[in-house]
């Protein structure tokens, strides 16, 4: 063994191995000091994700709430406007059968006018053709009108409209 002693090779192998755990000791503590600041970061970087994912989560639900609103709301207005569009046909129709009731019963009265109308008018013709027929008999079956006064009746009895 004094041989290794003298020989270089073994001295540097033997300082070789020195300085590795020299380097490896001292750095020990600046790789260490990275690694546990790498660490670090990725926890701090999981402790955010995290808190993103519960935020992100939140928000879901809160969206999805305020969907599921939406949706009711929609259903509660889409339901308030058939009811409204139901009462406003039921509305129309009524006025509409009002207005035809009203028609109907104005153009009633109008043929019954129309009626009484004729009836009198066609009285008032058989009355006067009445008057010049027997106008026409008495003055064939009389003969001349000798006498003034029965002319004048005549005349007023053929301007008049009998009823």
């Amino acid at each position: 063994m004094s041989f290794l002693l003298q020989d270089a090779t073994f001295w540097t192998a033997v300082s070789f191995f020195l300085f590795i755990i020299l380097v490896v000791w001292k750095a020990r503590g600046i790789i260490a000091s990275q690694v546990n600041g790498r660490i670090e970061r990725i926890k701090a970087s999981l402790k955010e994700a995290e808190n993103l994912r519960k935020e992100a989560k939140k928000i879901l639900t809160d969206l999805s709430q305020a969907l599921e609103n939406s949706t009711e709301q929609s259903n509660e207005i889409l339901q308030s406007a058939k009811k409204d569009a139901e009462l406003l046909i039921k509305q129309s129709k009524a006025k509409t059968d009002e207005w035809l009731k009203r028609k109907e019963e104005n153009a009633i009265v109008r043929i019954r006018q129309e009626e009484a109308q004729a009836q009198q008018d066609i009285h008032n013709f058989v009355v006067e053709r009445s008057v010049k027929i027997s106008e026409a008999i008495l003055k064939e079956r009389i003969g001349e009108i000798s006498s003034p006064l029965f002319a004048k009746g005549l005349e007023k009895l053929s301007k008049a409209k009998l009823n």
